[in-house]
C-alpha cells in the first residue's frame, strides 16, 4: 500500500468475501495524512448485489470511475 501511495494511487478496492484489509488501509491513509478511499466489494451479512452497488457508488464518489464514455 505504501508503494502504491508513493506512486500516486489513492483509491483501493478490496476484492474478497468480507472486508479484511480496508480498515488497515484507511488507518494508513489517516496516519500519512493522505486523502483516499479503501472500498470493500462484499460483506458477509449483506446481499452481494447490495454490496456491489455500494462499492460502485463509493468508487464513483472517490473519482475512480470514468463515466465520460458511458453516454457516447
Amino acid at each position: 500500500i505504501k508503494a502504491r501511495l508513493g506512486a500516486g494511487h489513492r483509491t483501493f478496492l478490496e476484492v474478497g468475501p468480507h472486508p479484511a484489509l480496508s480498515a488497515n488501509i484507511r488507518e494508513l491513509l489517516l496516519k500519512t495524512h493522505e486523502a483516499g478511499a479503501a472500498i470493500p466489494t462484499l460483506h458477509r451479512n449483506q446481499p452481494d448485489c447490495e454490496s456491489i452497488r455500494t462499492a460502485l457508488a463509493e468508487l464513483y464518489t472517490a473519482g475512480a470511475l470514468d463515466d465520460t464514455d458511458l453516454c457516447t
